[in-house]
């Protein structure tokens, strides 16, 4: 099982959920069938549905893993990511203490240059959810 997909598996257990989809295992991937065209014409609805969505948000592919998860990951890699107001106009981060918040429209910017940014499922991913877990470089928000 690729490593992206076991973590999640992990998360979800440890959060208390009882089911996971994963695209790659819930969707026929290998021919263009109706069966496949429904899946796919669901997936708002199966994001709208979820109770969180995991977002794989830094990884290249399934192998890349869900850093920052407690006793089942690699720890997440601070110091690799730089602050985040290095990256993103001041006006959409505040420092609290000595952590930064920033709005959705920051993190969509710091989204924008990731592979996951540009597939095809992403904006009903985003749309869809209510809840997002979303994984990428250093952090998980």
């Amino acid at each position: 099982m690729p490593k992206t997909i076991l973590h999640a598996t992990q998360l979800t257990r440890i959060l208390g959920g009882k089911h996971l989809w994963a695209d790659r295992f819930c969707i026929i991937q290998d021919e263009d069938t109706e069966l496949k065209q429904a899946q796919l014409n669901a997936m708002a609805d199966i994001y709208a549905g979820a109770e969180a969505v995991i977002i794989a948000a830094s990884g290249d592919d399934a192998e890349s893993g869900l850093n920052g998860i407690p006793g089942v990951s690699a720890p997440r890699n601070l110091a690799s990511t730089g602050a985040v107001s290095d990256a993103i106009p001041c006006d959409f981060v505040h420092e609290v203490g000595r952590r930064e918040l920033m709005h959705d429209q920051a993190r969509s910017m710091m989204l924008a240059n990731k592979k996951w940014y540009w597939r095809g499922w992403t904006f009903q991913e985003q749309m869809s959810s209510c809840r997002k877990i979303v994984f990428q470089d250093g952090t998980v928000n």
